[in-house]
């Protein structure tokens, strides 16, 4: 399984998508508008040498944080990670989520021969359900709080 590790910025049309490491993090927490010492502790984690990549990604456009995509960590044995997402509210609804998990998805389809990744939406939240099947996120589960979806990619590099 390769590494996520050497790559730390991935490019769309519109945005920058940065990993989260000890060279952004200063700028990521003076940005964030709720600056406490969870989200510092969560940041942290999520820079551990085996997660960064694997961890929170944050969203640029130009050079302003409009938000950020976070994994799970590295693929677990089942070659499994969850992904979650979050637009800042000035920029909902614009194509930023589907640019940004689009372009995440592909890079991972690149490095992984294998690999599932899992998302939920929840039941009332219809604009997540629908970018997450757009992207070709199939759900295969609810419960009385969330959808749960899967993409499946399969030794195929995928571009959504």
């Amino acid at each position: 399984m390769k590494s996520a590790v050497g790559i730390q910025q991935l490019r769309t049309e519109r945005l920058k998508i940065d990993a989260l490491c000890a060279q952004n993090l200063e700028e990521v927490l003076s940005s964030y508008k709720y600056d406490s010492k969870y989200i510092q502790e969560v940041f942290k984690q999520h820079m551990m040498p085996d997660r960064i990549g694997y961890g929170t990604w944050v969203l640029k456009l130009e050079n302003v944080i409009i938000g950020e995509a976070s994994l799970s960590g590295p693929p677990n044995r089942n070659y499994e990670i969850e992904i979650g997402y979050h637009i800042e509210a000035p920029f909902r609804r614009q194509g930023y989520a589907h640019e940004a998990l689009n372009c995440l998805l592909s890079y991972f389809s690149e490095i992984h021969p294998k690999l599932t990744v899992k998302a939920l939406a929840l039941l009332d939240n219809t604009v997540s359900q629908h970018l997450l099947e757009s992207l070709n996120f199939k759900c295969i589960d609810k419960d009385e709080s969330y959808y749960y979806y899967q993409y499946e990619i399969n030794g195929v590099i995928t571009c959504v």
